[in-house]
């Protein structure tokens, strides 16, 4: 938890003086890789053991939604992508929308358009 709250008190620092949007999306950005390194941590202290396996997708059909800087960041990744598999994406990223709208997390059950994508 002590890694969590330093993290926390450098981050919002780093966001209070930047002006420029781009601080913002590279400061969630840092963030979700300092989380990331902080629960691997935490997991192998605890050694508690995640089995996710090849082939499994079981996370990737659950609801997530994201913040507009992370929209950015992932419209960005997307550009990059060669065109015929970038028009696929898009095309599976707004029926992925249209089968969200309305619908609980719990209610939710589709995979995630990235899925095999990348």
């Amino acid at each position: 938890m002590h890694d969590i709250k330093k993290y926390s008190a450098k981050l919002k620092k780093k966001i209070r003086f930047g002006k420029d949007p781009r601080v913002l999306i590279n400061a969630i950005s840092d963030f979700e890789s300092e989380t990331d390194l902080i629960t691997k941590k935490s997991l192998l202290a605890s050694k508690i053991k995640i089995d996710c396996k090849r082939g499994c997708s079981h996370c990737c059909n659950l609801r997530v939604e994201v913040l507009p800087p992370e929209a950015l960041l992932i419209a960005n990744h997307v550009k990059s992508i060669p065109e015929d598999r970038r028009e696929l994406l898009i095309s599976k990223l707004r029926d992925h929308a249209v089968y969200a709208k309305d619908k609980t997390f719990f209610e939710y059950n589709k995979a995630c358009a990235f899925l095999g994508m990348i």
